[in-house]
């Protein structure tokens, strides 16, 4: 396989997702870009928390707000 074939197959991680609704204990939907071709519903285990870069003195703070409509997700997509 080519390194080109290679990128274009290899998962894709997105940046900071707004959780627009928690459907259930185990799946989100989430607010994603246009240029983004599928389902907007994800199980939870295909979800990772979104930590920005640290910035100051508060680097070792992370507040806790799963489950909230207000949180941010990170996702990564794998091709099927």
């Amino acid at each position: 396989m080519s390194a080109h074939a290679y990128n274009k197959m290899k998962a894709k991680k997105l940046g900071s997702l707004k959780v627009v609704e928690v459907s259930n204990d185990n799946a989100y939907r989430l607010k994603l870009p246009g240029y983004i071709n599928t389902s907007n519903v994800f199980n939870v285990k295909q979800l990772s928390r979104y930590l920005p870069a640290s910035t100051g003195s508060d680097s070792g703070s992370n507040p806790s707000n799963s489950g909230s409509p207000d949180a941010a997700a990170s996702l990564t997509l794998a091709p099927t």
